[in-house]
Order: C-alpha cells, then structure tokens, then sequence
C-alpha cells in the first residue's frame, strides 16, 4: 500500500469517542515491529483511544530458551517460532480483556497494519520487510502472510473463528512512512504542508513532508547523515550516495573507519553510551548521579544497575548493537530522560551541591 494513496483528511477531535471492543465491532490491528520490541494497537472507527500491548525482545528470548536449546538455534536465526510466540501473546492478552463467551474478539476485524524499520517492497498481503533492527533477522519477508498465519494457529488453539486475509485491507510501511502518516492524520502535522518526522529509537529515521506529500528525499537521517570521526564532521548524502551504502536488499553497510552513520551517535543505545562515557571521564562525580536517578527511577538494586552500566562503557560497535537488542530497554529509557530532560535539581542534591549540573548538561 501507498502512502500517497491513502486520504490525509484528519477527523475532528469532537467526533472521537474512548475505544471499546465487543466481538463484531469493526476494528483495525496494528503491529509494530521495533528495535527493543514488539507493540500491538487495536483500534475502532471514530474513537480516539487505542488498546496497546507489547512483549520485549529479550523476554522472547528467554520464553523461548528451552525450544531454541533443543533445535540448537540462535534467537536472531529463530524466525517461525518467535513469530508464533509473538501471536501467542497476542492472543492471550486479547483473551485476557474480553468476554470469551460472546464469540471471538476480533471477528469484526477488517484491518492489519505493520510498520517496521528498513525498506519494504510489494504491498498488502505480498508486501516484504528486510531488517536486521530486531531481535530477529527478516529478510525479504512476506511479513502479513507470515504473522497472519501465526495469529491464526494461535486462534486456533483458543477455539476462535480464524481470520481471512482475503477479506482485510492489509497495509504494510516502514516505520517513517508510518510515523509521517499517523503525525499528518492525528499528531503535529495536522493541516502542514511541509514538515519532518524523526524517529530515535534503536535507530534513528524519519520522512519529510514536502506541500503535503511524502518526500524521500531526507529519509533515513540516521543513515544519510555520515560522520568523520577523524576530523568531527558531518556530510549529508544524495540519494545516489545514500545506495551506495546499501545492499542488494536495501540494508545499509557499515561504512569504513573514520567514518560512522549519524545514528550510531544519535540513536537511544548509542546516545546512552556515548553520555555514560563522557560523564565518566569529565566527571565521576555527575556520572555516579546519573547512576541513582537510574537506580531510583528502575527501582532495583543499585549493586545491579551500576553493574550492568559499567559493562557498558567498554563496549564496541557490534556489541552495542546485540547490547540494544537483548538489554533491558528500561536502562536505555533511563539514561536518555536524564540526557534529554534532566532534573537539574535532583542532580545537583546527589553531586552535594559541589558540581553546577546546568553547566555539566549544557556541555
């Protein structure tokens, strides 16, 4: 599906209503594929509110420990069973929030949408995602085909009404391609004609908005964006440029050393190490500040939180991404709401008053 075919006219905040779900209601279920997890958003027609789920990848992972033992498989290399396990837990929560005994939950369902990071060719129920920004590797995968069928076997065993493809509007994006459309109909670009949605996450993307159309032209910042480590330096690369760094099936390469993509500067795990380092080095006594407002925050053992940021500091590259993809998410979170909104007075109580942690954030 398109993203310029779809109709952009927003619905006016007065004509939305709370969602609520009763089996044979008509309603859309999305499913987002991200870095650190997977979240599901079931929605109706005219109502404002979503029901959201999600499951982590790490705790996939560890659901699925004995299974991947005993087939001798990496969780990346465990595509199928994570899939169905992803369905699963879907299905259970569903099970969890709705009377079973009126009939299925989502027999009035009439629309499946996935978003997920990476390039996406094909539409609808043939349309396929590759990305390696997940806990698991997709790879030309045939994403709707693939989940639905799972969802099904997981419907299957609950005893509900399995759902026909054939009779959904299927639509699958890139995460941006998403993003940009959800900020147009609902969010911030509401009636703008030109504009940006940026994404940080596990990465770092985006789609412009260019006299109220989508525009390729600045996408993937993350990416687009190459830094010379060597000399601090940022260039901004061309379409022709940007492919170059691209394999047969749109997955970027890393570029060779001095250089590095924006992203792994920008994106949440690396914008989380790269803080812990330099608060470190420039000052321990802020860095150890930043530790208890982790620890406060997570509320867990302070012996385990330090312990595990420490580890961190030392990592490389591809370890920081295996890092960011089976670590708690909750860390990343953490450090980044003390980099992007810190307390400053909290701060300067935990360092005694003996450091100006204003000036500490501003550098």
């Amino acid at each position: 599906m398109s993203l310029q075919t779809l109709p952009l006219a927003p619905q006016p905040d007065s004509e939305r209503s709370k969602t609520s779900l009763q089996p044979g209601t008509r309603c859309g279920l999305t499913i987002i594929i991200g870095g650190t997890n997977v979240r599901f958003c079931i929605s109706t027609p005219g109502q404002r509110d979503t029901i959201t789920e999600k499951v982590t990848w790490s705790a996939l992972e560890e659901q699925l420990q004995t299974e991947l033992a005993r087939r001798s498989l990496d969780f990346r290399d465990s595509k199928d069973i994570t899939l169905d396990a992803i369905a699963g837990h879907l299905v259970n929560f569903i099970a969890s929030k709705f009377d079973q005994g009126r009939g299925s939950p989502l027999s009035g369902l009439c629309s499946v949408n996935f978003s997920s990071a990476g390039p996406v060719s094909g539409s609808g129920s043939d349309a396929k995602i590759t990305t390696i920004n997940t806990g698991i590797t997709l790879e030309q995968e045939p994403i709707a085909r693939s989940f639905i069928g799972a969802f099904n076997r997981a419907c299957q065993v609950r005893g509900w009404d399995q759902i026909d493809s054939g009779r959904l509007t299927i639509g699958v994006f890139n995460d941006a391609a998403a993003g940009l459309l959800g900020e147009v109909l609902e969010g911030g670009l509401r009636g703008i004609e030109t504009g940006f949605f940026l994404i940080v996450g596990t990465g770092v993307g985006g789609l412009a908005l260019v006299e109220g159309r989508p525009c390729s032209d600045y996408n993937e910042p993350g990416h687009r964006l190459i830094l010379d480590m060597s000399t601090g330096k940022y260039r901004f690369l061309s379409n022709q440029e940007l492919a170059e760094y691209q394999d047969e099936t749109g997955s970027f390469t890393q570029p060779k050393e001095p250089l590095t993509y924006a992203e792994n500067q920008l994106a949440g795990p690396w914008a989380a190490l790269n803080f812990m380092r330099y608060l470190r080095a420039d000052d321990k006594r802020v860095y150890y500040a930043l530790a208890k407002q982790v620890v406060t925050e997570l509320n867990q053992d302070e012996s385990d939180v330090t312990g595990e940021m420490t580890k961190l500091l030392d990592l490389d590259y591809s370890q920081i991404t295996k890092w960011a993809k089976e670590s708690p998410s909750d860390i990343i979170r953490c450090v980044n709401n003390v980099l992007f909104n810190p307390n400053l007075a909290v701060l300067k109580e935990l360092t005694l008053n003996d450091v100006d942690p204003s000036t500490e954030c501003q550098r």
